[in-house]
């Protein structure tokens, strides 16, 4: 890799520990939660992706909870509107990895910082705030800006267009080996933050590097 200028991580998986999530459906849906929950995250991709190349946006929230009604239809639960609320009042909430805090502190110092990610502006803002993480981060940059999802071309460009820099300046860094691929094939470095020991996709749009949690970032940038 060449050092970067610019250092854009996705946000739920990579900053934003999403297990929470599980705990919440389980006090709802008992022994059905792991699968509907399972599902869930399988549809909201899915619907991000349909909608980008429909061009028929809605904000992620939304998209989200249609992802979380179909799944519970799918396994012949009903949920109410209260209970949707619950549920997603949790993403406000998500805690960060502990590996999140420790590693931003040091970046900040050689790099600029921004999260680049699928989630509504105000989802991203009350979870990084909640985390006290808002202050690391010179752009929280959200698809919301152009109304449509990753792995649009142009969600990657963003980036480079706020911060002013080339695309080979900026590092994408993410859990999720769909969005590395995407960024990729946009011309970004790209990291792999391999947390749960996954399989790479196999379509030609490799990562530069893999880690395995971000407190190996700083040393490998500085080589």
């Amino acid at each position: 890799m060449n050092k970067p200028k610019v250092l854009a991580f996705d946000a739920y998986g990579t900053l934003f520990d999403i297990f929470s999530i599980g705990e919440q459906l389980r006090s709802i849906f008992g022994d059905k939660a792991n699968e509907i929950n399972q599902l869930w995250r399988k549809k909201q991709l899915e619907y991000t992706w349909l909608r980008a190349l429909m061009g028929k946006y809605k904000p992620f929230y939304r998209v989200t909870v249609e992802a979380l009604t179909y799944a519970c239809d799918f396994h012949g639960e009903k949920i109410n509107e209260e209970q949707i609320k619950s549920v997603m009042e949790v993403y406000s909430e998500l805690k960060v990895y502990p590996d999140v805090i420790p590693s931003l502190d040091v970046l900040k110092k050689d790099f600029q910082l921004c999260i680049l990610s699928n989630a509504d502006p105000e989802m991203l803002e009350s979870a990084s705030k909640y985390n006290q993480i808002d202050r690391y981060f010179q752009q929280i940059i959200s698809v919301d800006i152009l109304k449509t999802y990753k792995p649009s071309p142009g969600v990657y460009q963003l980036p480079e267009k706020l911060f002013n820099v080339n695309k080979e300046e900026v590092a994408f860094i993410s859990t999720n080996t769909w969005d590395i691929s995407g960024a990729s094939a946009y011309g970004l470095q790209t990291i792999w933050l391999n947390r749960f020991n996954g399989n790479p996709e196999t379509m030609g749009y490799e990562f530069n590097v893999s880690i395995s949690c971000l407190s190996k970032l700083e040393p490998l940038l500085e080589r």
